[in-house]
């Protein structure tokens, strides 16, 4: 039985499984199949070779498929442990990110960063940060790796800023910057906004807090541009989307005019959602009902289950 051709004297027998041909039997000679007997043998037999041969060409590709598996998770390991001399950062991360088309992420290796990780992926020592001159961070939600960073090294974290998030494939991505004072003003690029806009001058908000905890964040921003901000002008400060986890999405000017180079703050009351788990607070300036201005405040707030 096979796909050879017959010996001198044998007469092949194709062997079917639907109208699939699986193989040939070959009949030495002088063999006549009683017709009965052939219409129940030869059926099943094509049935039973269809079985094995597929089960073999599965087992192939399975095979195949960890191979290339194993490929990838070296390629990935490597890419996400990336720790090169930093060039214009924002910039060539913000272009390597957003012209994604596919899931997988490659960071030229001329940018100083970590692109993820977490158990098994890299060293995750705790004094990564000591040995690597890392600047910036691009944490994934995926597979909990942004989380991961948040349990495994929380004094990096809490120093941390957050300067943009991205939606790519199916995950978030989050740029943080661990550079002191870098301000994600070129990430965000703005039209015409009438002589208006806003700087961040200092932000106070909690790395962590328990479920349903009530607390206050406080944000202050520097009227960094020609008009001056004016409650009257119905100048306010507002989360993205106008929601946020922890408290109202707007809040007006706590005072009734902000000059050109003067720091308005805002006190925020808060109360942390019932559920564990890390959170995104955003704010920015607006004009209400004509856009919005300056330089976005981002944070992440990790709500921790009760000790």
């Amino acid at each position: 039985m096979g796909p050879g051709r017959p010996r001198p004297g044998e007469r092949p027998v194709e062997l079917r499984a639907r109208r699939r041909v699986v193989g040939t039997l070959y009949l030495p000679a002088g063999v006549v199949f009683d017709a009965g007997a052939a219409a129940r043998f030869l059926p099943a037999l094509g049935s039973l070779l269809a079985v094995a041969t597929d089960r073999e060409e599965l087992a192939r590709e399975a095979l195949e498929a960890e191979a290339l598996r194993r490929s990838d998770s070296i390629k990935t390991a490597l890419l996400r442990a990336v720790s090169h001399d930093l060039r214009s950062p924002l910039t060539a991360i913000r272009v390597a990110v957003e012209s994604l088309a596919s899931p997988a992420l490659v960071l030229e290796n001329r940018h100083r960063a970590i692109y993820a990780g977490r158990e098994g992926w890299f060293d995750a020592t705790p004094d990564l940060f000591q040995r690597y001159p890392v600047s910036h961070l691009l944490l994934a939600t995926y597979n909990d790796e942004l989380a991961w960073y948040y349990r495994t090294f929380p004094e990096v974290m809490a120093r941390a800023r957050l300067l943009k998030i991205y939606h790519v494939w199916k995950t978030y991505l989050f740029l943080y910057s661990l550079r002191d004072g870098e301000s994600p003003r070129a990430l965000y690029p703005t039209g015409d906004t009438a002589g208006y806009d806003a700087a961040v001058d200092r932000a106070s908000f909690p790395f962590a807090v328990e479920p349903e905890a009530t607390f206050r964040a406080t944000i202050a921003w520097r009227n960094v541009g020609s008009q001056p901000w004016q409650a009257a002008d119905r100048v306010l400060l507002a989360a993205r989307d106008d929601r946020d986890p922890f408290t109202a999405g707007r809040h007006p000017l706590p005072t009734p005019r902000a000059a050109p180079a003067e720091v308005v703050g805002f006190s925020l009351p808060m109360q942390a959602p019932a559920r564990p788990g890390l959170y995104v607070t955003s704010w920015q300036m607006v004009k209400e009902g004509a856009f919005r201005f300056g330089e976005p405040y981002l944070a992440v707030i990790w709500v921790r289950p009760r000790s």
